[in-house]
């Protein structure tokens, strides 16, 4: 859907987003987008967060409505409870967007009172342990509607909580693919901006480096294919979390180990996703697990066949043999093989990239779900 043919919703929503989270990644990323794309199209967004964390100063760069409310407690803050009161007073909030689930309790907290706005909570990450004891029957009870991103998440919500399954619904948000539009960039052109080699086909993989997300799979698979693809090279894109230091020197000391100096380039984390997609050929995700993989769609909408683990919600996204190749977590044999053949069959690489972007420009526009989500706001916001 053209996103110049959204027509925002009359009369307006009036929401807060509410996150307590003091990091930045996909999560946090996720819930300003969504902020900035309904306040585009002409509500009323809030953005709660704590004070100086990244969440807010993005959204601050951007113009949007914020609040710093900084909890002492993960749980039940009441000073954190009795603040978000006033300010929802104050904007006449219809109704509160909850980025965690640690936050709910508060946010529940926060909106026991007559009149008070309706609760969505955005689950973006996977928990598969019960929560169905006297506190979350209590937190989660409040809830009007839970949004997850696949369906694995949504199963796993009705089987481990009291949550009435007809108030949790799947809800892909997908990525903004008007950014990722092959015809956009020229791939030898990025190359030569990001000194990578030319005419050589290039594997990446992007994302933090942390041992739960498989780069170390990814450099033996690496090992294998070399000796199938001689001239391969092998991208590794991202930073360690700051408070988390070490597996980049194990990646470094694993490709020493297996005489990859020269086939194996490391790369800082990047905000030119795009462009980084343009210089290479394939994506690979070797995660151990992942909730949903945003990086797997924006590969898919750039034309980009992709090779990758069918751990979590990732089968959700890419179909076997038709918009991607997938294999177990911790299969490094198994994922070099899909990366040799789709570097040594054009046909292959040709069907599968084509059906990628197909598949990611159909159900994972971000566009096109925020549309949907102002067709389930509206009727929740009346129904209070």
């Amino acid at each position: 859907m053209n996103s110049s043919s959204a027509n925002p919703i009359t009369p307006q929503v009036r929401l807060a987003v509410v996150c307590f989270s003091r990091s930045w990644g996909g999560l946090e990323m996720k819930l300003v987008e969504i902020a900035r794309e309904l306040t585009r199209r002409g509500h009323f967004v809030r953005l709660i967060a704590p004070a100086a964390c990244p969440l807010l100063l993005r959204a601050t760069e951007l113009s949007l409505p914020v609040l710093a409310v900084s909890p002492w407690l993960k749980y039940l803050d009441v000073a954190a409870a009795d603040r978000l009161r006033g300010v929802f007073h104050r904007d006449r909030t219809q109704m509160v967007l909850i980025g965690q689930s640690r936050d709910v309790s508060t946010v529940r907290l926060a909106t026991l009172f007559r009149s008070s706005p309706s609760l969505l909570f955005l689950q973006q990450m996977q928990f598969d342990v019960g929560k169905k004891d006297p506190f979350h029957r209590w937190a989660y009870g409040g809830i009007d509607l839970w949004l997850t991103l696949t369906d694995r998440m949504r199963d796993s919500v009705i089987r481990n909580t009291t949550v009435d399954p007809e108030r949790v619904q799947t809800f892909p948000i997908g990525s903004d693919l008007t950014r990722f539009d092959p015809d956009q960039y020229d791939a030898k052109r990025e190359r030569e901006r990001m000194n990578l080699p030319h005419d050589v086909p290039i594997a990446a993989v992007i994302g933090r480096l942390d041992p739960q997300k498989g780069q170390d799979d990814f450099v033996r698979a690496a090992s294998e294919v070399i000796q199938q693809v001689p001239n391969a090279h092998f991208v590794i894109v991202g930073e360690e979390t700051k408070s988390e230091k070490g597996f980049t020197a194990h990646l470094q000391k694993l490709v020493e180990e297996l005489q990859l100096e020269k086939k194996v380039r490391f790369l800082p984390y990047t905000d030119e996703v795009p462009r980084m997609l343009s210089a290479i050929d394939l994506l690979v995700l070797p995660s151990h697990s992942e909730t949903f993989g945003y990086i797997l769609v924006e590969a898919m909408a750039m034309g980009k066949p992709v090779v990758a683990t069918n751990a979590g919600g990732v089968p959700e996204i890419i179909e076997h043999g038709k918009s991607g190749l997938l294999c177990a977590p911790r299969d490094a044999q198994a994922m070099a093989g899909h990366i040799v053949d789709l570097l040594r069959n054009p046909d292959l690489y040709s069907r599968i990239a084509f059906e990628a972007r197909r598949r990611a420009t159909k159900h994972f526009d971000f566009r096109s779900q925020m549309t949907r989500l102002e067709e389930i706001l509206c009727p929740l916001r009346r129904s209070k």
